[in-house]
């Protein structure tokens, strides 16, 4: 019993160790996210959202804290003369109006007023962005040990670019949400298939009612699906998650029928994950926010699982070659996907249209999140100037040290967690280099690959001739242990002699163990290695956030007091900013009344014309109402031809077919010389100029 309370109290002062780190980085983390940008979010005469969609959140927040617990899936507030969906999923903005309608005691106008609404809502991200230094920890440490989750938790806190800029103070956008939940189910996920192949679930598992083995498995499967579910109705890509897990499973598959093990468990897992955020997203199911083709995936594969499972089944009870497995697996998807596109086409774009993102058009290239991500810039050629060296610093390419380096480990060892962890990285690499959107993604298995790294070059450094200090080494040594005990009663006896002249020497022992400890960790190359690995892994992300956390995006005063006056000083469109508006018919605009009108602007700025001014822009930065040639030299009336357009009979009647009363433009819409970072050379773009 003593034994054990020693053994419990060290376990105990090692977690507070190890927690009390955690919540230091949590505490860096938020400070970056929160204190530097803090007086340029609230420093002025408003709240400062950043960017554009930030927003077109909050008007969805206001929205539904008028019609509590209800929210716009229509909205008439937008392109004009046509109106529009919702595109936006429901999770995020429905999470953040009930924070904000418990904050304020169900009647947050009342007790909160508008401006305690928007500090609350622009805390949100930043909150959110801090807290995913927890589920990378917890993923590096199942993964390895507590010491790869440190450092990737770490580098999370302080990596740069497209994560700290969608998670700091102020950017109230979906991004950062979906990067939480799709890292939390994947954390969930890795536990369940590492319980699952432990307990070596089965069918007959189930059909036995095998609770024992199945309660740790399915406890796990169900949290991985409730939280892919989750995803899906925070994001409208939030079947990123479903392809990042049906490309892990189909590898897996194949390496455990080659290898001569049962794939049952996959089948099970892979079937209630995807069965579990079916039922999560069904109710939900809008055009445009949660799509139906959401479930058609789904379906696809459940029914893929099913089918890799059944071909296993089959073939090991022919007893067939196992190394036959992949090529009837490969020969069974071509013809299911030949079938399907003669047989529905439709249904065969919706499955592979997740190729589209890799080949973005020319208009969705001047989208500053839809271009691939470049390593040199466009503009010097300097690696030092290309987006990954200025989103992610020296990690971006000592991640890629990971690669190999896990591959190998795979090849000796087929751990699933690492070979999830391959794949899951892979998959969002290529997904940076068809659009650089995802680079907000890839900055958790930059983290997590840098983590890894890093602890394991201290390892080959620091340890040398120590015997490690890995897991797998620690087990052997223990059973190594075990081994020694093993020399019959005689030998017992001399041993529980020998016990009691030891005992006096157990506290000068215990003394100059922890002075040995000491020094092992303090040895000079031990040190060295720590430092070099700070100042090449840690400080330029560091230096990088330090420095451009302190200022956040979102217009600047000029356009808030011009949006602010026109509220105030131009007629009602006559639409209700707070109503819930009756979808017309599929295919047909909106029932506008006769005083309605639009206010022309670029799209980029249509969503601060909503939620400032309160009046309905022409176009918005879903890209609606853009306009552009048409066939036969006609036009489409929108935005970049009205800014293009060289006759005014033309613009005129540009304006009268959008029913539009007001334009506003600015310096960087006229910029036709690029001095500054300017709209008019994606403008002309669109216009096909």
């Amino acid at each position: 019993m003593k034994s054990i309370n020693i053994s419990l109290k060290k376990i105990e002062k090692a977690s507070l160790i190890y927690g009390a780190i955690l919540a230091s980085l949590f505490s860096l983390s938020l400070y970056i996210r929160a204190a530097l940008p803090y007086n340029s979010v609230f420093g002025g005469a408003f709240v400062r959202f950043g960017g554009n969609d930030p927003w077109y959140h909050m008007r969805i927040v206001e929205n539904t804290l008028h019609n509590f617990p209800y929210r716009i899936w229509y909205d008439a507030f937008t392109y004009y003369p046509h109106g529009g969906y919702n595109p936006f999923a429901p999770l995020f903005d429905y999470f953040l109006s009930f924070i904000i309608w418990i904050i304020g005691l169900g009647n947050p106008y009342a007790t909160l007023g508008q401006h305690g609404i928007e500090v609350i809502g622009a805390w949100y991200p930043a909150v959110l962005g801090a807290l995913a230094v927890i589920p990378v920890y917890l993923i590096g440490k199942e993964i390895y040990n507590r010491n790869v989750g440190l450092f990737a938790a770490g580098l999370i806190a302080v990596l740069p670019g497209q994560f700290l800029s969608r998670s700091i103070l102020g950017f109230t956008d979906h991004d950062i949400g979906g990067i939480l939940l799709n890292t939390i189910g994947l954390y969930f996920f890795i536990l369940a298939i590492k319980h699952a192949k432990e307990n070596r679930i089965s069918f007959e598992s189930i059909l036995s009612k095998d609770w024992k083995s199945l309660r740790k498995p399915m406890t796990y499967t169900i949290l991985a699906g409730i939280t892919f579910g989750s995803f899906l109705l925070e994001w409208v890509g939030g079947m990123l998650f479903g392809y990042v897990l049906f490309g892990y499973l189909v590898i897996q598959y194949i390496i455990d029928h080659v290898r001569g093990e049962s794939t049952d468990y996959l089948c099970i897992i892979g079937v209630s994950v995807y069965v579990i955020a079916l039922v999560m997203i069904v109710p939900f199911l809008h055009p445009y926010s949660v799509e139906a083709s959401h479930v058609t995936i789904l379906c696809a594969a459940m029914i893929a699982f099913l089918v890799m499972s059944g071909i296993s089944v089959a073939m090991v009870k022919k007893r067939i070659d196992p190394y036959g497995y992949p090529f009837a697996v490969i020969g069974t998807a071509i013809i299911a996907l030949i079938l399907l596109n003669i047989l529905n086409p439709f249904l065969y774009s919706r499955l592979t249209g997740i190729l589209g993102l890799l080949t973005p058009s020319v208009g969705e290239m001047t989208i500053a999140e839809a271009h691939p991500l470049q390593i040199f810039s466009p503009y010097t050629g300097r690696i030092a100037d290309g987006e990954a060296y200025q989103w992610f610093t020296t990690t971006f390419f000592i991640a890629f040290a990971a690669f190999p380096w896990i591959g190998y480990n795979i090849a000796r060892r087929f751990r699933p967690a690492e070979i999830l962890l391959l794949v899951w990285s892979a998959v969002i690499l290529i997904g940076c280099f068809g659009q650089n959107r995802f680079a907000c993604f890839y900055a958790v298995n930059v983290a997590l690959l840098c983590g890894f790294v890093s602890w394991k070059v201290i390892e080959l450094v620091g340890f040398r001739g120590e015997g490690g200090i890995e897991e797998e080494r620690t087990g052997e040594a223990v059973k190594k242990i075990k081994g020694k005990k093993k020399g019959g009663a005689k030998e017992g006896i001399t041993q529980k002699n020998k016990s009691r002249t030891k005992t006096a020497q157990t506290h000068k022992k215990a003394a100059n163990t922890k002075v040995e400890k000491i020094k092992r960790y303090l040895r000079a190359e031990l040190i060295l290695t720590f430092v070099i690995i700070f100042f090449v892994v840690f400080y330029p992300p560091l230096d990088n956030s330090l420095a451009r956390a302190k200022y956040g995006g979102g217009p600047e005063y000029d356009w808030y007091e011009s949006l602010s006056w026109m509220r105030n000083n131009t007629p009602d469109p006559g639409v209700s900013y707070y109503d819930l508006y009756e979808e017309p018919p599929r295919g047909e605009d909106y029932n506008y009344p006769e005083e309605a009108y639009g206010v022309m602007s670029w799209w980029d700025y249509g969503h601060w014309i909503t939620r400032i001014a309160h009046r309905i822009p022409n176009a918005n930065p879903f890209q609606w109402g853009i306009g552009g040639p048409g066939e036969n030299g006609t036009i489409r009336p929108g935005a970049c031809m009205f800014l293009t357009s060289k006759d005014e009979r033309e613009a005129n009647w540009i304006l009268d077919e959008l029913g539009t009363r007001y334009v506003i433009s600015d310096f960087m819409m006229a910029d036709a010389f690029n001095a500054y970072y300017n709209k008019f050379g994606a403008i002309t773009t669109w216009a096909g100029d």
